[in-house]
């Protein structure tokens, strides 16, 4: 039903999760076929019982570093300075926690 949108919305992406939902038998039954089809990486979780989510998350960024990280050596060494090299610490920072919050009483 929204294959046409959901196709332009992830060309050009590097990684997603696909998620499924067990108890509703559709989603369980057209996911295995769909991953094999598009030979996709596949980790059993459980959100519910907090099951390996992280090493999901995990997984799903090495594999992301690991197609940029060859995409940038392929594309010769000016790419490679947008590639942290192996080691380098990113931090994310949440820009919502560090904006203060206006009170009734600020100046």
């Amino acid at each position: 039903r929204y294959r046409a949108i959901t196709s332009a919305y992830y060309r050009g992406a590097v990684g997603a999760l696909l998620v499924y939902d067990v108890t509703r038998r559709p989603t369980f039954e057209n996911v295995s076929p769909y991953a094999e089809r598009e030979s996709l990486y596949f980790m059993e979780t459980s959100a519910l019982e907090a099951t390996n989510v992280d090493n999901a998350f995990q997984e799903v960024l090495t594999q992301i570093y690991r197609i940029v990280s060859k995409k940038a050596v392929e594309a010769g060494d000016d790419a490679t300075s947008s590639v942290p090299s192996k080691g380098e610490r990113i931090n994310v920072k949440d820009d919502a926690s560090t904006l203060k919050k206006p009170s009734c009483c600020s100046s």
